[in-house]
């Protein structure tokens, strides 16, 4: 038997954002000097997007 489940994200995209700016916010240190702050994507908290950081 195939049981699959999709799980899908209804919040607008603001909502998401906002998510993934909080996750940079609150797990790296480096926040402050990041430039991409591209949230759990990132390869600081688990994700493979290299961030840039500014000087």
């Amino acid at each position: 038997m195939n049981n699959s489940v999709v799980i899908t994200d209804s919040r607008t995209q603001w909502m998401i954002a906002e998510d993934k700016l909080m996750s940079c916010m609150t797990r790296c240190r480096l926040y402050k000097e990041c430039a991409t702050r591209v949230g759990v994507d990132c390869k600081r908290l688990g994700g493979s997007e290299i961030p840039k950081i500014r000087n």
